[in-house]
């Protein structure tokens, strides 16, 4: 968000930003970027190795919550929710799973389905255990057909049209978010923007798109 210059966005639009970190910074054996220190997918971990420490589920929406409401000067049932890549899922499958929580949510880049991303699935694994069934709690795309649609989320999405996550290393799967949210009538504005890729120039030149789409949002709830 620094990069993007998301403060002074922020400032124009007299919201507040909270940007938690992508996982407890506790080495619990093997990690990479994609999992471990670099990545908790936000899911409340189940394996031994992980369980004590790697619960962002429970820390994003019960734990930062009630932080939030004591010490800033915030409105207190004013949330919505974003973010960038693996973010991006999180924003999403957090959203899903808790509608009464967030007003708007949106994502930039989002790997669309852990289950169908190989990086995804590999730190379901390590997090949840080998039962393939439990993960389809924590896929955006699993919870959009079992929980959707949500009718007051109209979710915003953007990825470069050439993200080489998307196209290459195959790990977003955006069509596979996209035919779910047709499926249950899910309200969805994707949009792939020519000539980017998955960089933070990607993230900076469109997010105070998505700033503004929250902005928008959290006004709507406030009349």
């Amino acid at each position: 968000m620094t990069f993007g210059g998301a403060q002074r966005i922020a400032a124009a639009y007299g919201v507040a930003l909270i940007a938690p970190d992508t996982s407890p910074r506790i080495k619990r054996g093997a990690s990479h970027w994609c999992y471990g220190p670099g990545a908790s997918w936000y899911v409340d971990a189940t394996e031994p190795r992980w369980a004590d420490n790697y619960q962002m589920y429970s820390y994003i929406t019960k734990e930062l919550p009630t932080l939030l409401n004591a010490q800033l000067p915030i409105a207190k049932d004013k949330y919505s929710i974003m973010g960038h890549s693996m973010g991006g899922h999180g924003a999403l499958m957090l959203a899903l799973k808790n509608p009464e929580l967030y007003h708007s949510v949106s994502a930039l880049a989002p790997a669309s389905s852990t289950i169908r991303s190989s990086y995804g699935a590999k730190a379901l694994r390590m997090y949840l255990g080998d039962d393939v069934a439990a993960w389809q709690a924590w896929d955006a795309t699993e919870l959009m057909l079992s929980k959707g649609p949500v009718s007051k989320y109209n979710i915003l999405i953007d990825l470069g049209a050439d993200d080489e996550f998307w196209h290459d290393d195959v790990q977003l799967h955006p069509e596979a978010f996209e035919a779910a949210c047709n499926q249950v009538g899910q309200h969805l504005t994707f949009r792939a923007q020519d000539g980017y890729d998955h960089s933070w120039d990607f993230a900076a030149t469109f997010m105070e798109d998505h700033i503004r789409h929250h902005v928008e949002a959290l006004h709507s709830a406030s009349s």
